[in-house]
């Protein structure tokens, strides 16, 4: 049976993978996991980064003895999936991504850190702060400090180029909504003609926030990308 490893999105947990992981249950051996600092994961020592998450998989995969698996990464879930599957592509059968933003830049990076200062949250997202709460075993303030400093790394040094995905050998699939307003279309439009055996997929009625997105769709499109 084929393993899938389901990797969260930023602020997220295993917690949001949950409907989709019931979904494919049947189908799959699937495995969820926390990244450092998410979810019943302490704070680490060193600050949040790509590369970091990436080493969580690893060290999953060595735990659990698995020699090769498909990943599906929500959001900044999927960046990384792509990150590893460009340093260890023969660990990764295939790829998933949904709500993937890839092109990041020091513009685009700003905006997202202005938008998630802690101060700025309290007074606009009260409902945001408590789910963070409800969601990390770490202090909500940690878990935003720490996904800022990644943000503005991904805006400062580039961790996956355009010249790097043109060489990306794992099939790919890109999932976007039609109503996702934090990635645009065009976007992943350019990656999927990049990337080499890849597919796009755009899902009706689906905004960026995985919550909102129906499992059953999601899991429909996996079970038609990766052999069972």
């Amino acid at each position: 049976m084929e393993s899938i490893i389901l990797l969260h999105g930023a602020f997220g947990s295993s917690m949001q993978l949950q409907p989709l992981a019931i979904q494919l249950s049947k189908q799959y051996k699937v495995h969820v996991l926390d990244f450092s600092g998410h979810g019943s994961r302490p704070m680490p020592e060193e600050p949040f980064s790509i590369q970091l998450f990436m080493n969580d998989i690893l060290n999953y995969m060595e735990l659990h003895r698995l020699e090769r698996v498909s990943l599906f990464g929500y959001s900044m879930g999927g960046y990384v999936a792509v990150y590893m599957a460009l340093l260890h592509p023969e660990k990764i059968n295939r790829i998933v991504t949904l709500a993937t933003k890839y092109l990041w830049d020091v513009d685009t990076s700003a905006q997202m850190v202005q938008a998630m200062q802690p101060e700025q949250l309290v007074a606009q997202s009260p409902e945001f702060i408590k789910a963070l709460e409800q969601e990390h075993v770490s202090d909500w303030e940690d878990v935003v400090r720490h996904t800022i400093v990644l943000l503005q790394g991904l805006g400062e040094q580039v961790q996956i180029s355009m010249a790097e995905l043109g060489t990306l050998t794992t099939p790919c699939l890109l999932m976007l909504g039609d109503r996702d307003r934090m990635v645009p279309m065009a976007e992943t439009l350019q990656v999927y003609q990049l990337i080499p055996n890849a597919q796009m997929a755009i899902l009706p009625a689906t905004p960026h926030a995985l919550e909102k997105a129906d499992a059953a769709v999601i899991a429909y499109h996996i079970l038609r990308f990766i052999p069972v």
